[in-house]
C-alpha cells in the first residue's frame, strides 16, 4: 500500500468514525424527538448508515487490493454524500421555515398580548376617571349649570378629546341645544339649537339611542362635513343620555388625530349610564343637598344652643358659674397686663326665702329673672353679670375708677333693687346686700377674690342688710 493510499484510508476511517459517532448520538436522542419530526429523524439516520457503509466499502476495497473498482466505490460514496447533503438541506429548510413561522406567531402573540395589556391599562385609567367624574357630578348635582360644566369637562378627560359637547333635548321632540361645550372651537356650538332630524352626529343619537363610534368623520354620511371641517376634528364618538326610557340628550367627544375605537365607545357607554342616573335624579339630589344643608344648619344651631346652655343659667339666661369663672380669669389677666383695677361685686337678695315660702317658687323665679334684668341694665357691655345659684349674683367690673367708681355702681344696684316690683298682681319690696373685693388688693386669683367678696357680703348683712361693703373697709358704707 502506497503512502497516498495509506493517507486516504486514514482519512476515510476518521470520517467513518465521525459518522458513527453521529449515528450513535442520533440513536441516543431518539426518545426526545417530537412525533412531528420522527420521520425526518429516521430518514437522516438511514442516510448516515448508508454513508457509513460507503466509507467501509471504500476502506474494504483498498484492503482487498483493489478487487472492487475504485471509481464505483468513490462514486457510490459521493452519491450518498450528495443525497445526504440534499436531504439535510431540505430538512434544514423545513426546520427554518417552521422556526420562522413560530417566530412570526410569537411576535403576533406578543403584539396581541401588548395590545390586550394596553387595552387593560386604558380600561383601568378610564374606570379611575369614571369614578372621579361621578363623585364630582354627585357633588355638583344641586347646581344645573355647574353640573353640566363638570359633566362636559369629565367627558373630555375620559375620552382624551379635543372637543366635548353635551346636547340636551329642548322638550319639544323637534330640537336640541348644545347646553355645554369645552375644548377646541367650543364657542362655535355652545348654546346653539339644532333640529334632531338634521343635527348630524349629535342629532343621530336622539333617534337610535345607542353609542356610535366613527373613526373617520370625513367618510361618514351621518356627519355634517362642513361643521366637522369648521371644528377641525376628524374622529368622533357619541352616546345617549337617558331620563327613564327616553333619550334626554347625549355625550359627544371629538378630536383630530388618533381615531376613537371600541375601548373609547365602551368607556363612554359606561359613563353615559352613570351620568343618566345622576341626570335623571338631579332634582332628587338637589333636594337631598338642601336637606343636608338644612340639617347641618340645624345641627350647628343645636350645638350653639347646647354651648349656650352649658355656660348660661337656664332661668335668667345670665352667665353661670362656669362662664363667670372664665370671664373673671380674663378680667384678672387683662388688669394684670394693663396694671389696672378690677372689681368683683357679690350680690345676695335679702330674705328671699320668705318670698319663696309665702308666694311660691314660681313667683320666686319671676323675681330672680327681674333682678337679673335690672342688674344687667346697670352695667356696661364690657362688664359681666352672672348668677351663681339661688339668689346669689355676681358682677365683674373691668377698668374701674378706684373705690369711688365701684361704690357708685353699688349704690345704683341698691337703688334699683329698692324700686317696687309687681309680680302676679302683688307688690314686692326687694333689698340686697353687696360685698366688694378689688384686684389686686383683695386677691390675685378667682378663688381669693370670691372668698373676700363673700366675706364682705356677709359683713354687709350683719350690718343691717340693704348696703354694700368693701372687703378692706371696716366701717359701713
Amino acid at each position: 500500500m502506497s503512502l497516498i493510499e495509506f493517507v486516504a484510508v486514514v482519512e476515510v476511517l476518521i470520517g467513518a468514525g465521525v459518522m458513527l459517532a453521529a449515528i450513535l448520538r442520533s440513536l441516543r436522542i431518539r426518545a426526545r424527538v417530537p412525533d412531528s419530526l420522527r420521520g425526518r429523524w429516521l430518514l437522516t439516520v438511514v442516510l448516515m448508515f448508508c454513508f457509513f457503509g460507503g466509507y467501509l466499502l471504500f476502506v474494504g476495497s483498498l484492503a482487498a487490493g483493489g478487487r472492487l473498482p475504485l471509481e464505483l466505490v468513490t462514486g457510490t460514496v459521493f452519491l450518498g454524500g450528495a443525497v445526504f447533503v440534499i436531504i439535510f438541506v431540505h430538512i434544514s429548510d423545513i426546520t427554518l421555515r417552521e422556526t420562522r413561522k413560530k417566530g412570526e406567531d410569537l411576535e403576533k402573540e406578543i403584539a396581541e398580548r401588548d395590545r390586550r395589556e394596553g387595552e387593560k391599562l386604558r380600561y383601568q385609567e378610564g374606570f379611575e376617571v369614571l369614578d372621579r367624574c361621578t363623585r364630582r357630578l354627585i357633588a355638583t348635582a344641586a347646581d344645573r349649570d355647574v353640573f353640566l360644566r363638570t359633566l362636559c369637562e369629565g367627558l373630555r378627560e375620559l375620552a382624551h378629546a379635543d372637543l366635548a359637547i353635551v346636547p340636551l333635548d329642548d322638550g319639544n321632540d323637534e330640537t336640541f341645544t348644545y347646553q355645554a361645550a369645552c375644548g377646541r372651537n367650543a364657542e362655535m356650538v355652545l348654546h346653539r339649537t339644532m333640529p334632531k332630524n338634521d343635527g348630524g352626529l349629535c342629532g343621530w343619537v336622539f333617534h337610535h339611542a345607542e353609542t356610535l363610534c366613527i373613526p373617520d368623520l370625513h367618510h361618514d354620511f351621518r356627519v355634517k362635513q362642513d361643521v366637522a371641517r369648521a371644528l377641525g376634528v376628524t374622529t368622533g364618538v357619541t352616546a345617549p343620555l337617558f331620563r327613564g326610557e327616553q333619550v334626554a340628550g347625549g355625550l359627544s367627544a371629538f378630536r383630530a388625530g388618533d381615531p376613537f375605537d371600541q375601548v373609547d365607545a365602551e368607556l363612554l357607554t359606561l359613563f353615559s349610564q352613570r351620568v343618566s342616573i345622576a341626570f335623571a335624579n338631579m332634582k332628587l339630589l338637589e333636594d337631598l343637598e338642601q336637606r343636608v344643608i338644612a340639617r347641618t344648619a340645624q345641627l350647628r344651631e343645636n350645638q350653639a344652643r347646647l354651648t349656650h346652655l352649658a355656660h348660661h343659667d337656664p332661668l335668667t339666661d345670665l352667665p353661670n358659674r362656669l362662664l363667670f369663672e372664665d370671664r373673671l380669669k380674663q378680667a384678672i389677666a387683662k388688669a394684670r397686663r394693663a396694671q389696672e383695677t378690677a372689681a368683683l361685686l357679690f350680690f345676695d337678695l335679702d330674705r328671699f326665702k320668705e318670698i319663696n315660702d309665702s308666694l311660691g317658687h314660681s313667683v320666686g323665679d319671676l323675681v330672680l329673672c327681674e333682678v337679673g334684668r335690672r342688674l344687667r341694665n346697670l352695667v356696661r357691655e364690657s362688664d359681666t353679670v352672672a348668677r351663681l345659684g339661688g339668689d346669689e349674683f355676681v358682677i365683674i367690673l373691668e377698668q374701674v375708677d378706684g373705690e369711688e367708681g365701684v361704690a357708685e355702681v353699688a349704690r345704683k344696684v341698691i337703688q334699683a333693687m329698692a324700686l317696687p316690683l309687681s309680680v302676679a298682681g302683688r307688690e314686692i319690696a326687694l333689698t340686697g346686700s353687696i360685698g366688694i373685693s378689688l384686684y389686686p388688693d383683695d386677691g390675685a386669683d378667682v378663688d381669693a377674690l370670691m372668698k373676700t367678696a363673700d366675706d364682705a357680703m356677709y359683713r354687709a348683712k350683719a350690718l343691717g342688710r340693704n348696703n354694700f361693703q368693701f372687703y378692706r373697709r371696716k366701717s359701713p358704707v
